[in-house]
């Protein structure tokens, strides 16, 4: 297990390469853009304030979370909101956002997740700190991420869940003009 504030150059392009593998499906089950462009990627592999935590297995880098606790640097989310929503671990700056959680295909059924998100918990559990992330409704109820991820987090700290927000997305079909 490894904690970096600035991934080395060399990992970074097989992460991106494991990031865009694992965000592929999402590309067609879910409405909105679920991950970073390569460049908004490279740019957060390189940025001190968002650690990334990596899991080792036989010299592979088997599985990356990465997070901060520095909101702005997450484009997509209202930084007001959690702020107002969560006023003393904003005061605190505790309120981590997880920006993505990854796991090498071939290390999926075994340690390397649990890994991770064990030493993320303590950096987040340490400071008595909130971790919040986003879940588009294909990982939250076709692949349980948010109940997997609670239910590996609870062999390292105690959790408190909050589903806090949902954004659904609508078609309208029009015919017919009159």
């Amino acid at each position: 297990m490894k904690t970096y504030t600035g991934l080395p150059i060399e990992l970074v392009a097989d992460f991106l390469a494991l990031y865009r593998e694992s965000f592929a499906e999402l590309e067609i089950t879910a409405a909105g853009r679920q991950s970073h462009t390569d460049a908004e990627f490279i740019e957060e592999m390189a940025n001190p304030a968002v650690l990334k935590f990596v899991a080792w297995v036989d010299g592979v880098a088997a599985s990356m979370v990465f997070i901060s606790n520095d909101l702005t640097t997450v484009p997509w989310i209202s930084v007001p909101y959690y702020r107002h929503r969560f006023p003393d671990h904003y005061a605190r700056q505790a309120i981590y956002y997880v920006g993505a959680l990854l796991v090498h295909p071939g290390y999926r059924r075994g340690a390397a997740l649990a890994a991770v998100l064990r030493v993320a918990a303590q950096v987040v559990a340490g400071n008595d700190g909130l971790a919040a992330f986003d879940c588009c409704e294909h990982n939250s109820t076709t692949v349980q991420l948010p109940r997997v991820v609670a239910m590996l987090l609870r062999r390292t700290c105690d959790v408190a869940e909050h589903k806090i927000d949902v954004q659904s997305y609508y078609a309208l079909e029009l015919r017919n003009p009159r």
